[in-house]
């Protein structure tokens, strides 16, 4: 009986604790995004709605990018490290297939945003989300250095 409820507790706290991390993150989360979409309304003259709308385009986009470049990542190591491989020829099809995919993918997020943005909009927030970008890797490798610093 008491080892039920050692057990018992012991999940409690674990359960407590990834809830909090996960929580905190959220958190961030919801609050980045708030600063993305008033800048966005700000930059652009749109509405949250609409701002919304595209933050939630170019999450999706940004998806569609990683997954197809791990592919082609992991297509190029297969080919560099296997040369005379029986299906080399596939292969390299389908490393060039997958630069096809990405222009599709660009095209369709493109479209996808002139629904919501005018020309001279969209590229003002690809100025924008090129700016923030930067912004976050500077944060990160800043704050991966004072991590270093204070070992």
């Amino acid at each position: 009986m008491n080892v039920i409820k050692i057990f018992t507790a012991a999940l409690l706290v674990l359960i407590i604790s990834v809830t909090g991390v996960y929580a905190q993150k959220d958190t961030s989360d919801r609050k980045l995004n708030k600063v993305i979409r008033e800048k966005l309304v700000e930059k652009l003259g749109i509405d949250e709605s609409t701002a919304d709308k595209v933050i939630s385009l170019h999450v999706k986009h940004r998806q569609d990018m990683k997954e197809i470049k791990k592919q082609q990542e992991d297509y190029m190591k297969d080919i560099l490290d296997n040369p005379d491989s029986p299906d080399i020829q596939t292969k390299l099809e389908t490393l060039i297939d997958l630069d096809n995919k990405i222009y599709l993918k660009k095209k369709e997020f493109y479209e996808n945003l002139k629904s919501y943005l005018t020309p001279n909009q969209i590229a003002q927030s690809m100025s924008f989300i090129r700016d923030v970008s930067k912004f976050m890797k500077k944060e990160m490798k800043d704050k991966h250095h004072h991590k270093e610093d204070n070992r």
